[in-house]
């Protein structure tokens, strides 16, 4: 069962959230390319993926928890 602050996207702002997923994900990956250099491809993906997550994740419990108050 998700927390409150991982709750799904409404259907008509799941472009917008995809959008903004694309964003940090370009910007976490232009940002750490040179200090990941070692990495296959995939496991690059896979790390930037992970970071991505967390960056949305965060922001959305941020959001949540100013929004409770």
């Amino acid at each position: 069962m998700a927390s409150e602050s991982e709750r799904k996207v409404e259907p008509e702002s799941a472009w917008l959230e995809a959008a903004k997923r694309e964003t940090a994900r370009a910007d976490i990956a232009k940002r750490i390319r040179r200090a990941c250099a070692h990495l296959s491809e995939e496991e690059f993906s896979q790390l930037v993926d992970s970071m991505t997550d967390r960056q949305l994740k965060g922001e959305r419990r941020l959001n949540w928890d100013f929004w409770k108050e």
